[in-house]
């Protein structure tokens, strides 16, 4: 499991970073040339940090179109940087309202939620197996789903294990339940569902059997060219 551990390590690099940069520009501000930009960066992070906790409250209103909005811009605020801090401190609301919305909401809103829960996965400051049987379920549902939802919710579970299955029974499990997927739906299903079952076989610790790889390998190779969606790299 070693990438798993990759991207731990990444994430505390970045905030190490981030905490050298925030000193950086406290220790030059004697001079008083460089305050005024100093307090417009911690200025900026916490409007965002407000606009993240504003965006969260707004999860529970009753107009979809406004958890929509929401959910729209809390994914970009996850897309933007490493929200450890954030997302620790609200994973319980942030979980039990995607979870809701994945199984409640109309198609737009569930695939946002579903996005959201990708995003937080990787924005923990460590793995969590627990949030991964705790949303396993309800994911494992929407990919037998359609569309954009069904989408969100392979990329997501294939996600969430890389980063936080504790071994390879709960990797092997999920991938089993991807590689029913591969000729089912549509193209961008089916090839979503080839790419996400191929990032976890790199994560198990030990391979199948030799004859179980090649008879994978094989059928993943047929199945490569029946998908146009699909760039086979060599």
């Amino acid at each position: 499991m070693g990438r798993k551990k990759a991207i731990v390590a990444m994430r505390k690099e970045k905030s190490a970073l981030d905490l050298d940069k925030d000193w950086d520009c406290i220790s030059t501000t004697s001079s008083g040339t460089t305050w005024t930009t100093c307090a417009e960066e911690f200025d900026r992070k916490d409007d965002a940090s407000d606009n993240f906790q504003n965006n969260l409250d707004q999860l529970f209103e009753q107009r979809y179109s406004t958890r929509e909005k929401a959910l729209s811009k809390i994914l970009q605020f996850l897309r933007t940087d490493v929200h450890t801090d954030e997302c620790a401190e609200n994973s319980s609301t942030i979980v039990s309202r995607c979870l809701n919305g994945l199984k409640r909401g109309g198609a737009a809103e569930a695939s946002l939620c579903a996005q959201v829960l990708g995003l937080h996965f990787i924005s923990m400051p460590q793995p969590d197996e627990e949030l991964l049987q705790e949303v396993q379920p309800d994911l494992q549902r929407a990919v037998t789903g359609t569309g954009e939802v069904r989408v969100a919710a392979i990329e997501t579970l294939a996600m969430g294990c890389f980063v936080a299955g504790g071994d390879d029974d709960v990797t092997i499990e999920i991938m089993q339940r991807l590689r029913s997927q591969w000729e089912r739906g549509d193209a961008k299903g089916r090839a979503t569902a080839l790419r996400s079952w191929s990032l976890l076989f790199t994560s198990l610790s030990a391979l199948p059997e030799g004859s179980v790889v090649e008879d994978l390998l094989a059928q993943l190779a047929r199945l490569l060219h029946d998908v146009r969606e699909v760039e086979v790299r060599g």
